[in-house]
């Protein structure tokens, strides 16, 4: 692994003539007598990483975000993305699409407006049930029609990549600290309770869960893409390309029976009993297979959200460890002459790092480096045609992780170049002061994310400022890095519980200036008891991630005593756990030092 780097930098694939493939498809519209289609980022497992294989909206729009999805329309075609995509979209999406502000604008709205008398076309494998309910419930009143088709997009696409074959292999119980047959049976106790014979799965993080295998199918996250079903009697039918398992050690699979993927939607259909599928998550065209479904939640999600104690002090020594790297990487920045590094060379200078510690597998996705204006991209991804040097008086944003086999990490540092400006130092500190009220948050026991999230945004809130992303995301445990359901969100209802595991990132971006944003992976837990009247039961966060804060640019006279206090005692943790090189120990030492 010594040269190996993981992250390349090429030029998202912008389309050179957009218009080729909207006449392209626009005739495949007629052919179908459709006048419009829709073409989502998701593939058939409905996850947020995708094969190069099923990056559908990338190949046709040239759009290379996680998030969003077009409508092509005979006169018009409209690209939908969120606050975080709204810069990028500009950058890589041609003027032949008009770029919609979703969720602001929905799809009906636009349908409504655009296609008052018309016929639009999906692919049932590329859209959940709910989605597609919701969308048929919004159009009722209207002269538009929805229907399934083909992937007309796969009907224009010459040279499509080939599907990922990548091998399959055990997550070992001294890192997973459950047996797949113990999961199992968990979860069939929840089936027979809900009077309920099968339960199928579509979601390859739920799989992998459960049946504690990894894969290589999609860069950065290693899931298996497959689909199961479990019955009520703890046998479960796993559909994967047999290429994937060829060498898999079975012993702690015996529950498990293997067949072609191929096979699995006429299995579905052969299934007599009560069979649960996800509303939210299962592909309408598997809902269409089953003669007798009912509605429920995919039983893997919540158990998989909270860590056991294997998993929980596996990730704690990951974070330790990739503690150390990041610590290393913001020295070796401190030691570089301004003008003289680039936004890939702080790239690959952090995965050279990283790469050689123990049960390092992985980054855990493309690290995101921004300078100056890049910065201002929540989620910007440099590459040769935007690297640039990273000059004096600007701030460089860099959030990046690591998948161990014993953990996931994400964390973001912001850096600031030469001597801060004042400007840069008031919102830094602001956004500090949302982050360190997360990290230090009692809550009672029964609050989602929701409930949370204001506190890391008041200090913008005062005067005038926001920012267009979640506070913070579910993390796995050698899973995906974005992990649901959990979230810190204005949008999440999921009860915070003991072993989840979330990131606190809020953040601050100037538009074509700066961009700030500070991360540290949280862990929930039971909070120590107060020695007040209330014996009321309360939960509170561990902080897990430990790398300095600059502090050149935090402003003690606008900290309260309580952050002051946090930020030391947090510089005091980083000390006691972090271990570096003897040319790094002065300099780490001074940075967290007492403010």
């Amino acid at each position: 692994m010594k040269d190996k780097i993981f992250q390349t930098f090429d030029t998202p694939e912008r389309q050179e003539n957009p218009s080729h493939l909207l006449k392209n498809l626009r005739r495949e519209l007629k052919v179908n007598k459709l006048d419009g289609y829709i073409i989502p980022r998701t593939d058939f497992f409905q996850g947020e990483y995708v094969a190069p294989s099923d990056e559908r909206l990338k190949f046709f729009t040239g759009f290379t975000g996680s998030a969003g999805f077009c409508c092509v329309l005979q006169e018009k075609a409209g690209i939908f993305v969120d606050g975080r995509y709204r810069l990028q979209v500009k950058q890589e999406v041609s003027k032949d699409y008009e770029i919609i502000h979703w969720p602001e604008v929905n799809l009906w709205d636009w349908l409504n407006k655009n296609v008052p008398n018309g016929t639009v076309g999906y692919d049932p494998n590329l859209h959940t049930i709910k989605e597609i309910d919701e969308l048929r419930a919004k159009i009722t009143s209207t002269s538009i029609k929805l229907t399934q088709t083909e992937n007309l997009i796969d009907l224009i696409w010459d040279n499509r990549p080939g599907s990922s074959l990548g091998k399959v292999t055990e997550h070992k119980l001294s890192f997973s600290g459950e047996t797949s047959e113990s999961k199992c049976a968990k979860i069939c106790h929840k089936l027979r309770e809900s009077d309920q014979k099968f339960c199928v799965l579509t979601d390859p993080e739920s799989i992998s869960w459960l049946l504690n295998l990894r894969g290589q199918d999609v860069p950065r996250t290693p899931v298996v893409q497959a689909c199961a079903i479990i019955s009520d009697d703890g046998r479960v039918d796993l559909f994967i390309q047999p290429e994937k398992t060829n060498g898999l050690s079975k012993k702690n699979l015996s529950h498990v029976y293997e067949f072609p993927f191929s096979e699995f939607k006429n299995h579905l259909r052969t299934l007599k009993g009560k069979t649960r599928i996800d509303y939210q998550k299962t592909p309408i065209a598997v809902k269409e297979s089953i003669d007798e479904y009912v509605f429920g939640n995919d039983p893997c999600v919540l158990p998989k959200a909270k860590k056991n104690k294997v998993e929980i002090r596996g990730t704690k020594k990951a974070h330790v460890r990739d503690a150390a790297a990041v610590t290393e990487f913001l020295f070796w920045v401190s030691k570089q002459k301004h003008g003289t590094f680039t936004e890939i060379d702080a790239v690959t200078k952090l995965e050279r790092l990283r790469r050689n510690l123990p049960n390092f597998r992985d980054i855990s996705f493309d690290t995101i480096s921004g300078s100056g204006p890049n910065g201002a991209l929540p989620h910007y991804r440099v590459t040769h045609k935007t690297n640039r040097v990273v000059k004096n008086g600007e701030i460089l944003l860099v959030d990046s992780g690591a998948q161990f086999l014993d953990g996931t990490t994400d964390i973001t540092r912001s850096i600031s170049i030469g001597s801060p400006t004042n400007e840069q130092k008031k919102f830094y500190t602001l956004v500090l002061k949302g982050m360190i009220a997360i990290s230090k948050v009692r809550f009672p026991r029964g609050l989602a994310g929701r409930d949370i999230d204001s506190l890391a945004r008041v200090p913008l809130w005062e005067i005038g400022h926001d920012y267009d992303h979640g506070t913070g995301h579910g993390v796995g445990v050698y899973l995906s890095v974005h992990e649901g359901p959990q979230r810190i969100s204005r949008a999440s209802n999921i009860i915070l519980e003991e072993g989840m595991i979330l990131s606190n990132e809020p953040g601050f971006y100037k538009e074509g200036s700066f961009g700030f944003r500070i991360e540290n992976l949280l862990i929930v837990k039971k909070a120590k008891k107060l020695k007040t009247f209330s014996n009321r039961d309360m939960l509170e966060f561990e902080t897990i991630s430990f790398a300095p804060l600059d502090r050149k640019l935090i402003i003690k006279d606008i900290l309260t005593k309580a952050e002051i206090d946090w930020i030391n005692q947090y510089n005091k943790s980083i000390l006691s756990k972090v271990v570096v090189s003897k040319e790094c120990e002065p300099w780490l030492k001074k940075e967290t030092s007492r403010i």
